[in-house]
């Protein structure tokens, strides 16, 4: 073979192989974030920048990590949880988590067994309960593709740049019940949940996960150690839409009242 062919037959085994990667990055299997979407987020920011919250209120804890917040309760938590995807690269510090429900991440014959192990790894967390949670995971045969993690690319998911702060809001429930929730890198987050709406809220930890918009592992909650919950005051002027940045984005909302300034995020007393 000539120089000239040799040289064009790289060129196309090279494209080939291009192309087929760029392809791969938009098949169902790779596309696993199910972070919060701009809308979401906007809604979710409202809802926190109309209801005033002075610190981050009493300390309270329950048995098996069930709390019920009333309207205009605000509830705030710090725990470490466990990854959801072996794969996948570990979420960075600042990263924008959303609240996405647990069912969407287990098979329907895990879970019962995936919520007693999250219970009991809040009063005892042990070394192989991480090893239990990515076995609970893994496919298996005859089991449902959307509940396994998928093939990824560790290395390139973990080069995807930050996505804006604005998708730490998320939607807990459809009526008024809203979630913010960061990174503190690791698997370590701060979370914070408003009821905005005119009912009780019943929050159980192991029922959701949390999600980045960008392709990081989800992160399973354990019971928290201790909640706190502050009672605020739905605004009746609070903003009717979220205002935005040059950027296109919604802005942060409002600091509270309190003489702890929040950090970068707007949390709290953490």
């Amino acid at each position: 073979m000539d120089r000239r062919a040799f040289l064009r037959k790289g060129l196309y085994t090279a494209a080939g192989i291009a192309a087929a990667l760029s392809l791969s990055l938009f098949l169902p299997e790779a596309a696993l974030a199910r972070g919060s979407t701009p809308d979401e987020a906007a809604r979710a920011q409202r809802i926190f920048s109309r209801i005033a919250v002075q610190g981050k209120g009493r300390p309270d804890m329950t048995k098996n990590g069930i709390i019920t917040l009333a309207p205009n309760e605000v509830l705030s938590f710090s725990c470490e949880g466990f990854c959801l995807d072996l794969d996948l690269a570990v979420p960075s510090e600042d990263d924008p988590m959303a609240f996405r429900p647990m069912s969407k991440y287990l098979a329907p014959e895990e879970r019962q067994a995936y919520t007693a192990l999250m219970r009991r790894a809040g009063a005892s967390r042990s070394d192989d309960m991480g090893g239990i949670v990515h076995r609970m995971r893994d496919p298996k045969p005859g089991r449902p593709l959307q509940y396994s993690h998928g093939e990824s690319f560790p290395a390139l998911w973990a080069s995807q740049r930050m996505p804006p702060q604005s998708f730490r809001y998320s939607m807990l429930r459809s009526d008024g019940v809203a979630g913010m929730a960061n990174g503190d890198g690791g698997l370590h987050v701060r979370c914070v949940i408003a009821n905005g709406s005119p009912k009780p809220f019943v929050f159980d930890p192991t029922q959701w996960v949390l999600e980045s918009p960008r392709d990081v592992q989800a992160i399973a909650l354990p019971v928290p150690r201790t909640y706190y919950v502050a009672k605020g005051k739905n605004m009746a002027g609070g903003q009717s839409s979220p205002a935005s940045t040059p950027q296109g984005q919604p802005s942060a909302p409002p600091s509270p009242p309190h003489k702890n300034a929040p950090d970068k995020h707007g949390f709290v007393g953490f």
